[in-house]
């Protein structure tokens, strides 16, 4: 008894270490910012609550960006983890990421507790910190959209708990069942990857036990409940009216273009990265993951790994292992329509866990070899040390969008989406020049997209260069032609070079494509009084007070106009109307009202 005790104390005090470990290596997740999609996934996830209340998470698809790409995913437990966070930390980016670091601890404690039922207890902690501080999680951790694969793990591993319980008769049938359908069933409203579950789980198990009557009536009853689940929630997605499963939009091909050979280079980086997580990156494209020394000696040692354990001695783990981390990594390799990168870490974080085990398995196979055991069962103290150190630092690249998209247009130099959005950032901090490079840097990798044009443009307006800024707009408006916001910036280079007809006439196509530009129509407003055309004048500003009653650049033009014509029956109540919101500028044009009179 008292053993037993000791036994569950020291487990108990293992599984705290390594959930400590976890949140200790990403204590530096607590002072970053919200990047790349994180504002948006939370802008939405408060809209639809808003609109719809709790439920309307369970009927509306996961970030369909900007409404261009819609992939149709179905993720409610996400949107309700964020729509927390939200609510208990008023939008602060530290419990976000706090909530990101504490759930990675539990996934590491239960890698741990998984590990445990098949590897010595000893063994299996050191296997499961080599989880809680691999460098290739980083992503997933650091990223507050990166949770989709951290949540799911949770619910995943837990479901694998149960069923490895039941398998080495740690719990009753009953119990395992019952909770592992419960996990299951929210690993399901998490991430689409869960789908993949009962292959890898029931995989293993026939795999591990082989056939016989006791261990085919488990799987049987294993694979009703996971299949009748997956089963129910395909079903009930199917049931919404359009569908979140309706059929997928035609996706903008990817730039670049990625070939079948391009996701077969894909499959080895993400083998590589398992031993040789040096370097990473936080986009991939396919000229960054083509065949060099470093990709086809990690991709050989991870998979000699596997495969070391694969022979029938060994229960063939090293099979279930490779099962499992190419189940979780079938939806990301282009063999299932979807608009994925060829590699990208954070799809590792689930794959991960049968390297840790399969790890693992190496450590204790190595500790039996040699007398001294106890020695060889500290060496990952030292291997896990540079790991640590990588973990630490990457943080850096996830600090805020300029760091992160610095680091993409550098290790992926040919993603447009990098340039494009470190313009962005560079427009945002004033530095005009570098925007512009980077803007037009994005025009050459897509130039049939409208805005690294219109940016570049916009970018030489604020250089003081409107004729390099015209011809910018100009090409911008070839492609997006409909485009009255562009067009009224293009009306503003030409305001620049002091072209009033250029400038007029840009303005004039903005009020026929968008009459509600209160902009365009005080500015055709001005134009029109400096040409002496004085009841045009008039019109165009009592057009823009009818969009915004109050504006205080209309009234002050209206007034200043009938002033200057000598109609003075309603500047007064103009005036007072100016009061309210520009106090300054109505003492100004009452002044000259007074002296006019």
């Amino acid at each position: 008894m008292k053993e037993q005790r000791s036994g569950r104390r020291s487990f108990a005090l293992l599984g705290a270490v390594v959930f400590a470990a976890a949140l200790i290596i990403y204590f530096r997740a607590l002072s970053l910012g919200l990047v790349w999609d994180d504002p948006f996934l939370i802008g939405q996830t408060r809209e639809i609550f808003s609109q719809k209340g709790i439920f309307g998470f369970f009927t509306t698809p996961f970030l369909a960006l900007e409404g261009k790409i819609s992939p149709n995913y179905f993720r409610p437990l996400v949107f309700i983890s964020i729509w927390l966070d939200g609510l208990i930390g008023s939008g602060s980016p530290l419990v976000f990421h706090l909530t990101n670091v504490l759930l990675h601890g539990v996934a590491s404690v239960l890698c741990f507790n998984l590990f445990s039922l098949f590897l010595d207890r000893s063994i299996a902690f050191w296997a499961a910190l080599l989880f809680a501080i691999h460098p290739v999680h980083t992503e997933s951790v650091y990223f507050v959209s990166g949770r989709t694969d951290i949540l799911a793990a949770v619910f995943i591993l837990a479901t694998a708990v149960m069923w490895g319980s039941e398998l080495k008769g740690e719990v009753s049938k009953t119990t395992a069942r019952l909770w592992g359908g419960v996990f299951f069933l929210c690993a399901l409203l998490t991430k689409e990857a869960a789908f993949f579950v009962p292959v890898a789980l029931l995989g293993w198990d026939f795999l591990q036990t082989g056939r016989g009557e006791e261990h085919g009536e488990r799987r049987k009853a294993w694979f009703s409940i996971l299949g009748g689940l997956c089963l129910a929630v395909l079903l009930y997605r199917f049931s919404f009216d359009g569908g979140i499963l309706s059929p997928l939009k035609t996706l903008p091909p990817a730039v670049p273009p990625i070939t079948p050979p391009d996701r077969l280079w894909g499959f080895l980086e993400y083998l590589r990265l398992m031993t040789l997580p040096f370097p990473l990156k936080a986009y991939y494209t396919p000229s960054v993951v083509g065949p060099s020394p470093s990709v086809l000696v990690g991709a050989l040692l991870t998979l000699g790994l596997f495969l070391s354990f694969g022979g029938s001695s060994d229960k063939r783990i090293g099979l279930s292992g490779f099962l499992w981390f190419f189940a979780f990594l079938f939806p990301v390799l282009g063999i299932i329509p979807a608009r994925v990168p060829v590699a990208g870490e954070r799809f590792l974080y689930i794959p991960s866990v049968s390297f840790c085990l399969m790890a693992g398995y190496a450590l204790q196979a190595l500790a039996k070899r040699f007398e001294d055991g106890g020695r060889v069962r500290w060496l990952p103290a030292i291997l896990l040390l540079p790991l640590c150190l990588v973990t630490v630092l990457r943080a850096d690249v996830w600090k805020d969008d300029k760091a992160l998209f610095e680091h993409i247009t550098a290790a992926a130099p040919d993603y447009f989406g990098g340039h494009y959005n470190l313009a962005i950032m560079y427009f945002g901090e004033k530095r005009y020049e570098e925007a512009s490079e980077e803007y037009i840097f994005a025009a050459t990798l897509k130039p049939e997209d409208s805005r690294p044009w219109a940016g570049a443009g916009r970018s030489f307006l604020y250089q003081g260069k409107p004729g390099l800024a015209a011809g910018y707009f100009e090409k911008a408006l070839e492609l997006s032609p409909e485009s009255a916001s562009l067009r009224f910036e293009y009306a503003g280079a030409f305001n620049a070079m002091g072209d009033s007809a250029g400038e007029r006439e840009q303005l004039e196509l903005v009020v026929r494509g968008d009459p509600s530009n209160f902009s365009a129509w005080n500015n055709l407003g001005i134009l029109s009084r400096r040409a002496g055309e004085v009841a045009k004048a008039e019109e165009y500003f009592r057009k823009a007070l009818e969009l915004r009653s109050g504006a205080p650049a209309a009234l002050g033009n209206l007034i200043d106009l009938l002033t200057e014509t000598g109609r003075q029956g309603e500047i007064p109540g103009l005036l007072s109307l100016l009061e309210k919101s520009d106090p300054s500028g109505a003492a100004l044009l009452r002044k000259k009202f007074e002296t006019k009179r």
